[in-house]
């Protein structure tokens, strides 16, 4: 039993060398396999490296096309929006063409139409002018006008355009010339009807032009009948210079003064009617003065009436500003210069101004025509080209009430086209009624100027007389300034007093502080109630020393604020001198603005 393991045991080694072998030859071929495997795993990896870098290009690829494609697709649209903005562009020029090319076929039928219904009116303003500028007093002596071809051309026109007054004018022109006085009558009647207020002016500058002078007064007086003095436009201002330069005629003159002074009279009545006071020249003659600034400092500060006194002497300022303004807008008239050169008589630019003039319906007609050329001009920009009619049509719109032309002609020149000659015949009509108003306001000044004025200068007041001739002690007022602020000095300096409880309670109390602390406390405490005790004392005790310090500082107080009123003082008296000296002045130019003319050489 026991031999038989043992012999179990003792295997052969040659075996158990041959069985590691084979394990051996086992392991070796499981690691083939697994190395075979491994490389075949490698190979796989290598091919899914390079599939998935492929793959990523492929990506990349498709993301840069699709950045392209973005980018193309932007600018697309970017051409779409161009495209769009084109097609709307010309849609917009295309109506803006549309509208142009409607405008032109309006214009020329507007145009059509004005030419065929008033078209033959240029050729009878050129007759006119013609006829016109041959009409001189030598060829009407001597007879040598000849109206044969005018008459014709005239009356073939009426027979297409009866109702042009200029026509009917110009036939009654004709027939003076020819000493036919019936038809004259009958041709300026019909003129006349057609138009009430070029007619008689045509006639009248006509006939200043032939010398008869007395006819063209009668003429003038049946146009300034018609004349309305609420609508005056620049033919009523061409013939102002016209007849201011005597060259219509003293009956002419004499009758455009009296029409402005009749019109002024009815302007004053209605500015009386309207309830607003002072008369009419009243609002522009007190603008005239300039605020009198600080010129009467410190006067102005220390009088207690200085509102009322500034406001009369504005008033008083208005005489002077008024005489002021006369002699610089109408200086006196110096020699006759010698002509430098040719000027057109203001009858004749006032005769070529009347022909040119258009009557309602042509007039309407031409500012048709003047809309759709601005329209067509603006290309289709309705705004645009109504602005730029409505600015041609205010630069035209000369029209003015007889209101403003005497204002303008006398105070504001710039505004109005009126010569020298004419704006000095227009003051003559107005220049009582200013005289008149700069009177009454030197009056009113007059009234508004106290008897006495009362200053006040620190505290301290005083009356002083209005009137200069008065005398002024100015060195008892000085010394009754200074009287008055020293004892307000010595009143303040006197109410300075002791304060009694801080003397007794500070050095009462200090000294009951260092007994107290002496005897009662210990140690650091000790020092510390000394310290208080010691300063409550010299605090009761600098009393005794505030008193005269203060008082000796109200008294110093007291002398500077005495020497600056005494300077003020002495200022004050100066300019009240200047002040009442001036007003004096300007009141003593009225006898001046009374003998002042506009005709003075």
């Amino acid at each position: 039993m026991n031999g038989q393991p043992r012999k179990e045991s003792q295997r052969d080694p040659v075996e158990e060398i041959d069985k590691i072998h084979e394990t051996v030859r086992d392991r070796a071929t499981q690691l083939e396999a697994l190395t075979q495997r491994f490389t075949e795993l490698s190979r796989k990896h290598g091919e899914l490296d390079a599939r998935t870098a492929s793959l990523s290009g492929t990506v990349r690829s498709v993301g840069a096309r699709t950045d392209s494609l973005e980018s193309r697709l932007d600018e697309v649209r970017s051409d779409l929006d161009r495209v769009t903005g084109d097609v709307a562009g010309l849609l917009e020029q295309y109506a803006r063409d549309q509208a142009v090319l409607t405008a032109r076929f309006e214009l020329s039928r507007v145009t059509e139409e004005w030419r065929e219904t008033f078209g033959g009116r240029r050729r009878i303003r050129d007759l006119a002018r013609r006829l016109v500028r041959r009409v001189t007093p030598e060829s009407v002596r001597q007879g040598s006008i000849d109206t044969a071809d005018i008459d014709r051309s005239v009356r073939e026109h009426l027979l297409q355009d009866p109702g042009f007054w200029l026509a009917h004018a110009m036939i009654a022109v004709s027939a003076r010339l020819a000493g036919n006085d019936e038809f004259e009558r009958v041709a300026a009647r019909q003129a006349q009807e057609l138009a009430p207020g070029r007619t008689p002016l045509f006639l009248a500058l006509v006939a200043a032009k032939s010398g008869d002078h007395a006819r063209a007064g009668d003429r003038m007086d049946e146009y300034l009948r018609e004349a309305d003095p609420d609508r005056l436009g620049g033919d009523f201002l061409a013939v102002l210079d016209a007849t201011a330069a005597m060259e219509l005629g003293e009956r002419a003159r004499t009758h455009v003064r009296a029409a402005l002074e009749r019109w002024a009279a009815d302007a004053a009545g209605l500015h009386a009617a309207s309830g607003a006071g002072g008369g009419r020249w009243r609002a522009r003659l007190e603008g005239l003065p300039t605020p009198p600034g600080d010129a009467y400092a410190p006067f102005d500060r220390a009088c207690a009436q200085w509102s009322e006194l500034r406001r009369g002497l504005q008033l008083a300022d208005v005489t002077q500003a008024t005489l002021a303004h006369l002699r610089k807008e109408f200086p006196p008239r110096a020699a006759e210069p010698e002509a430098t050169g040719h000027r057109t008589p203001y009858a004749e630019a006032a005769v070529d101004r009347l022909i040119d003039h258009m009557d309602p319906d042509e007039a309407a007609m031409h500012a048709a025509m003047g809309r759709w050329n601005h329209y067509i001009a603006h290309d289709a920009d309705e705004e645009a080209a109504r602005r730029e009619h409505d600015r041609l049509l205010d630069a035209d719109a000369d029209v003015m009430d007889v209101a403003t032309l005497l204002d303008h002609a006398v105070f504001r020149p710039s505004l109005i086209a009126l010569g020298d000659d004419a704006r000095r015949l227009v003051l003559g009509t107005v220049l009582d009624d200013i005289r008149t108003t700069a009177e009454e306001l030197a009056q009113r000044s007059s009234r508004l100027r106290p008897r006495t004025v009362t200053v006040a200068i620190e505290g301290w007041s005083a009356e002083l007389p209005a009137a200069l001739a008065v005398p002024v002690d100015a060195r008892g007022l000085a010394d009754e300034l200074t009287a008055e602020l020293r004892t307000r000095a010595e009143t303040e300096a006197g109410a300075v007093r002791p304060r009694q409880p801080r003397r007794i309670g500070g050095v009462t109390g200090g000294a009951a502080a260092l007994v107290l602390a002496l005897f009662l406390l210990d140690g650091a405490l000790v020092w510390l109630g000394m310290v208080l005790g010691s300063a409550a004392v010299v605090w009761g005790l600098l009393d005794i020393a505030r008193v005269p310090a203060e008082r000796r500082r109200a008294l110093a107080a007291g002398t500077a604020r005495s020497a600056r009123a005494q300077q003020e003082l002495g200022l004050v008296l100066d300019r009240r001198i200047r002040f009442f000296a001036d007003w004096d002045s300007r009141l003593a130019l009225r006898a001046a603005l009374r003998d002042w003319s506009p005709d003075s050489r």
